[in-house]
């Protein structure tokens, strides 16, 4: 037991010598590593300058919502079905 204590210690020290030594090496990035992602991403958008315009307000025109709330309380709800029967029985 004192014998694997004694040798544990050495083992772990090296072990994170080792990890510390795989970690430090070369940049592996180079510099044109940001300007490729720049250009893939503008590369990737439909509309690069969408967030630079001031956008329309959304909504509807007072007569419009009006026109629109009318038709959607006049309808019943019923969809037409005489045609959609005839056609599954022939």
């Amino acid at each position: 037991m004192n014998s694997f204590k004694s040798l544990s210690t050495p083992l772990l020290l090296a072990f994170i010598v080792g990890l510390l030594a795989a970690c430090a090496g070369p940049q592996t990035i180079s510099a044109k590593h940001a300007k490729a992602t720049r250009s893939n991403q503008m590369a990737q958008a439909v509309n690069p300058a969408a967030g630079q315009a001031p956008a329309a307000p959304m909504g509807l025109d007072g007569q419009k919502a009006e026109q629109v709330i009318k038709a959607y309380r006049a309808d019943k709800g019923k969809a037409s079905s005489g045609r959609l029967i005839s056609n599954v029985a022939q």
